[in-house]
């Protein structure tokens, strides 16, 4: 049995891919056809991408399905694929705080890893491999695969040899998808901070008793991380005290 779970996110926490700007130029092609500002466009994308995640619908990281549905509302055609487009420049992709050096640790401690992304496999598949971090996980969870986004409690269902005594941890540089909801959901949570920023996705946290989404500043009345590091690197010794906590107790 494994010393503990980990759901380690992907972007932004152990790697950084170009993604986001294959997804610019898609609201740039968009815009051209339609005639409309860049900002516009990505506003209305933005707001179909958050409906969905809204529903944890798995769509709402699929690009290329957003594109497609932004497109119609505007009544254009275009001939262009973010999935096309991002497999071109995916090898541009890099690991953060040594990320690999951090999970081969963290996989010779013992504990048992699950790479635990919102994003599609489609377009994670070619950052895995190129920067070799499949090797770490024993599994590798994506909305495609559990029929859900990271806001959803059967996302994290553990594998069907694992215990549920055994401690289970989320890590990650969301805190809506990282933090709040593996809280809410019983996880121990480690935030890697990596910006200062609110979190775009709070909305996502509204509470049918409330018209306003709560905000980061909320302290008291948000969940907090069990431990926030600035990088990575430092969630080795992170987790290594959450996790021997339990155990002494």
């Amino acid at each position: 049995m494994p010393r503990a779970v980990l759901y380690v996110d992907l972007d932004g926490t152990i790697a950084l891919s170009p993604i986001p700007r294959v997804i610019r130029r898609a609201y740039e092609v968009l815009a051209s056809l339609s005639g409309l500002s860049v900002p516009y466009v990505e506003r209305l994308s933005w707001t179909v991408h958050l409906e969905l995640a809204s529903r944890s619908l798995p769509q709402a990281f699929d690009w290329d399905y957003i594109f497609g549905r932004v497109a119609s509302e505007l009544g254009v055609r275009a001939d262009f694929s973010v999935e096309r487009e991002f497999s071109e420049v995916c090898s541009e992709s890099v690991a953060l705080d040594s990320s690999p050096e951090v999970l081969r640790e963290l996989d010779g401690s013992g504990y048992l890893l699950i790479l635990a992304t919102n994003g599609l496999m489609k377009y994670q598949r070619c950052v895995i491999e190129t920067l070799g971090l499949d090797r770490y996980f024993s599994y590798i969870y994506t909305p495609d695969s559990r029929g859900c986004l990271k806001n959803c409690r059967e996302f994290y269902a553990l594998p069907e040899d694992i215990s549920g005594g055994v401690p289970v941890v989320s890590i990650g540089d969301s805190y809506t998808f990282d933090v709040y909801f593996p809280k809410i959901f019983g996880l121990l949570a480690v935030h890697v901070v990596r910006s200062t920023k609110e979190d775009p996705y709070l909305v996502l946290t509204r509470q049918p008793s409330s018209s306003e989404p709560k905000r980061l500043g909320d302290l008291d009345q948000l969940p907090r991380a069990d431990v926030s590091v600035g990088s990575f690197r430092e969630s080795t010794v992170a987790v290594g005290s959450l996790v021997d906590g339990l155990y002494r107790r």
